[in-house]
């Protein structure tokens, strides 16, 4: 299951009309999971009935994604939203033209997962982040905006919770595994990749708590 709910499909602005037979199409994303569809798409050959040339390259990030449609080196790109996003679409040189998917309880998705150094702290539930250091992608990410979900739902003060952006998930799928934080909010694969070798400590699925947003988003904040 994929992540989140604020993952986009997103197109530069110029591009308006029907693709011709067997035109060349440039998309990047990154290589997770949680965009599977579109390599799936791909890989049935979904695409070249529509006379779609697909072609795909990954990035590291979702920002290097929306930073390259932005200048033309991609036609369309797969990602989640970010300031770097957000920014090139209040100038018009991209636009959001579709959402993706969203997290669904009981499934799997984003997972908060502790460092070793941090469950040893006493990080074994989502309400224990507080005066906690917590890895995400980037200030305004989508892992940004679940960690705050987290704090909200569990009336915990954000700035009780130290937050440590990140530019790359492998990244910060390395500070986890060396303790440089005491967790962080990561895509299944990654997450997995660390519980196997024994470098972190599963928390939670933010899916356990992303449908309890609405019934407690207006409560106070201690």
């Amino acid at each position: 299951m994929t992540r989140l709910a604020v993952v986009v499909l997103i197109a530069i602005a110029e591009f308006a009309s029907p693709v011709a037979a067997q035109e060349r199409v440039l998309v990047g994303t990154q290589r997770l999971v949680e965009n599977g569809a579109l390599f799936l798409a791909a890989a049935q050959g979904y695409f070249k009935v529509e006379g779609i040339d697909l072609g795909m390259t990954a990035y590291e990030s979702d920002r290097a994604v929306a930073e390259t449609l932005a200048v033309g080196t991609t036609d369309f790109g797969l990602a989640g939203f970010t300031p770097a996003a957000f920014n090139a679409g209040g100038k018009g040189l991209i636009k959001a033209i579709a959402a993706q998917a969203r997290e669904k309880r009981y499934y799997e998705g984003s997972e908060l997962v502790a460092s070793n150094f941090g469950f040893a702290k006493g990080l074994r539930t989502f309400a224990d982040v507080a005066n906690k250091s917590v890895a995400i992608s980037a200030l305004g990410s989508a892992s940004h905006y679940q960690l705050e979900q987290i704090a909200r739902i569990k009336q915990i003060a954000v700035d009780r919770i130290s937050v440590k952006p990140m530019p790359t998930l492998d990244g910060i799928a390395r500070a986890v595994g060396t303790n440089q934080v005491d967790a962080a909010i990561l895509p299944a694969r990654y997450a997995r990749e660390l519980l196997a070798a024994n470098h972190a400590k599963l928390v939670g699925w933010y899916s356990e708590v992303d449908e309890q947003q609405l019934a407690h988003c207006l409560c106070p904040v201690k």
